[in-house]
């Protein structure tokens, strides 16, 4: 058992860099950072990989590992792709956290139009949201031309819908 670990931890690894690396040469094919051809390859190429591990002949005999042993695989490798991806979007677009980071990086003192010049690396409030609304348009959630935001495409309406029914469903009124 404790080799398909070591498969799930290799190829959760592999993935991870290979994602590194097409973030590091995007820039090269003029590929934006939300692609889904970036988040989508490594990932969705993992689990191909990883259904390959758990069925390669390692002697002369050929073993393949239960059904539910693999699918079981997989559902943990997904696991810590969900937790990899929340944890950078975490880290790349908390607003509380933005606030520490540019507190820490002014000695820890600004006032409030300061930090609003501030904010996100310069960008400003509205150039944050500005930011936001194209990487929502480039994930293909809803429509924007820079100054005009919607209307939300049918896969904006359907994650709006869902991020409602979760909220509901976890109870979470304040967010944000």
């Amino acid at each position: 058992m404790i080799e398909i670990f070591s498969y799930v931890a290799m190829t959760f690894c592999g993935s991870v860099l290979l994602h590194r690396g097409l973030l590091s040469i995007r820039g090269c094919f003029r590929i934006p950072e939300q692609s889904k051809l970036i988040l989508g390859v490594p990932f969705i190429g993992g689990i191909g990989f990883l259904w390959y591990l758990l069925e390669l002949h390692f002697t002369e005999v050929f073993y393949a590992w239960p059904l539910t042993i693999r699918v079981g695989a997989i559902a943990l490798y997904l696991a810590g792709i969900v937790v990899y991806v929340e944890l950078r979007a975490l880290l790349s677009r908390g607003y509380s956290l933005r606030i520490v980071i540019d507190l820490l990086e002014c000695n820890g003192h600004l006032d409030i139009q300061q930090l609003k010049g501030n904010y996100g690396g310069g960008l400003s409030l509205s150039g944050l949201l500005v930011k936001r609304l194209k990487t929502l348009s480039d994930l293909g959630l809803l429509r924007f031309d820079g100054r005009k935001v919607g209307p939300l495409t049918l896969a904006g309406k359907a994650c709006a819908a869902f991020a409602v029914f979760a909220r509901n469903l976890l109870r979470l009124e304040r967010v944000g």
